[in-house]
């Protein structure tokens, strides 16, 4: 039985993940908060 903070995790991270294909100017404005929010997410619980 997983817990409701596990697919919390996956779908923050499923919506973020698309985010990491974008190239140029686009990536470097926000695969800074990608993974900052990845790494919160998984050391929050």
């Amino acid at each position: 039985m997983a817990k409701p903070i596990i697919f919390g995790i996956l779908i923050i991270v499923a919506v973020y993940f698309p985010i990491l294909s974008l190239e140029g100017i686009e990536y470097r404005m926000f695969s800074p908060m990608v993974f900052t929010v990845k790494f919160c997410s998984f050391w929050a619980h």
